[in-house]
């Protein structure tokens, strides 16, 4: 127990600079991403501060040898708590991508569950004939931004001819699995843009004194709720209508998201990232002009598997 009580001053010591500096950066700024960073740190080790000192409790009164009581363990846990404080941001630009990727995985796996669904629809887990968006094109050339979204687009397979082959004799029979399977190209574009932002949010820095990208995480946590919402339609339990409406609502979430995007370019003056802020614009652009394409195609598509739709028995 000597033992216990002489870590326990050190963590406390630990503790208290730790959440020193998280009331005073909140103190004297506003409610911010980074600050939200070091706040679940800060929280993280008091979960495990609060286990610790309930093991102390349960053993006070017990004779066991060191060995044998787990507060050696759980010391170790509060401690290493500590130490990932050190990996956490250091300026609110940071903390936003570093949230942005994140929340970029939960689309990313929604995706992947969206695709797996179109194999069992489909009955066949090689289609050579797949459009297949990727991911978000990292290791391709940086300054082909819009190379990198028409490469996601076609998957460096099809023409568009070929394209629209591949789509007449899709796989899947029943309307609904034909439905679903006309989404992918509309919802891989989608998560094309949600997956391609961190690599540009460093540009978005308007300046020292700014203080909160909660804006930009927030239109990042909207899109991911309108992605899952989208992907969750697509199980044969639910009807076109609700497909339908989730595809709006994922537009709009993510017209939002670029008018945000386009606001804060618009408002940057800083010469050194105008090269990137260029390319920044053009893709948002373009994916604006690829958008409103797919939209017409989703509905000339969902139009047609309608009318097959009524044409059954």
């Amino acid at each position: 127990m000597p033992a216990a009580i002489q870590q326990l001053d050190k963590i406390a010591d630990e503790f208290s600079r730790v959440t020193s500096c998280v009331v005073g950066a909140a103190f004297h700024g506003t409610y911010s991403v980074l600050v939200d960073e070091w706040r679940e740190g800060a929280e993280n080790i008091g979960t495990e501060l609060e286990r610790l000192l309930g093991i102390l409790k349960d053993h006070q009164y017990e004779t066991s040898t060191v060995d044998e009581n787990p507060y050696l363990a759980h010391t170790g846990l509060v401690w290493a708590a500590i130490d990932r404080m050190k990996g956490l941001s250091r300026t609110e630009n940071e903390a936003a991508i570093k949230r942005w990727e994140g929340q970029k995985e939960i689309v990313k796996d929604a995706w992947t569950e969206f695709k797996e669904l179109l194999e069992d629809q489909e009955g066949d887990d090689d289609d050579d004939d797949d459009v297949d968006f990727g991911d978000d094109g990292e290791d391709e050339d940086e300054d082909d931004e819009w190379g990198v979204l028409e490469r996601g687009m076609t998957g460096g397979k099809m023409s568009a001819e070929e394209k629209s082959r591949a789509e007449a004799v899709s796989k899947p029979t029943s309307p609904h699995d034909k439905l679903t399977a006309q989404a992918k190209p509309l919802l891989g574009l989608h998560q094309l843009l949600h997956a391609s932002m961190p690599r540009f949010l460093p540009c978005l820095a308007m300046s020292t004194s700014e203080t909160t990208y909660h804006d930009l995480v927030g239109a990042s946590g909207r899109t991911v709720a309108a992605f899952d919402t989208a992907i969750s339609t697509m199980y044969p339990e639910q009807d076109e209508s609700e497909i339908s409406s989730s595809l709006r609502d994922l537009g709009e979430v993510s017209r939002k998201t670029i008018s945000l995007l386009q606001s804060r370019l618009a408002a940057i003056s800083n010469s050194s990232t105008q090269a990137q802020r260029d390319q920044f614009t053009s893709f948002l652009s373009k994916w604006l002009e690829r958008l409103e394409k797919e939209n017409a195609s989703w509905e000339e598509r969902r139009l047609s598997v309608a009318s097959l739709n009524s044409a059954l028995p």
